[in-house]
C-alpha cells in the first residue's frame, strides 16, 4: 500500500471536487498524461470518481463516505457555552 488521501469536507460536492483534484494530479504524473487528460476532460468529477479504478486498472480508488454528525453533543457544547 503507497499510501491514502484522506480529508473532511462540509458538503459531499467539496468531497467530491478534493477526489477529482487528486485524480487530475495523479493524471498529469503518468507518462502518457496528456492522452489521459484529453480522455476523461469531459468527465464530472463524480464520473471520475466513480470510475477511477477502472481509470487506474484497478490499482487505486476514490470514495466519499458521508458521516453524519452527532446534533446532540453539538446542542450540548453550545449549551455550556451559553452558561459561560
Amino acid at each position: 500500500m503507497q499510501g491514502q488521501d484522506i480529508s473532511a469536507h462540509t458538503t459531499e460536492k467539496g468531497a467530491y471536487e478534493q477526489c477529482a483534484a487528486w485524480s487530475h494530479e495523479s493524471l498529469n504524473q503518468w507518462e502518457d498524461a496528456s492522452e489521459y487528460i484529453a480522455k476523461f476532460a469531459n468527465y464530472t468529477h463524480e464520473e471520475l470518481c466513480a470510475n477511477w479504478c477502472e481509470i487506474t486498472d484497478y490499482t487505486e480508488f476514490l470514495r466519499v463516505d458521508t458521516v453524519l454528525l452527532n446534533d446532540d453533543a453539538l446542542e450540548n457544547v453550545d449549551a455550556e457555552s451559553e452558561k459561560d
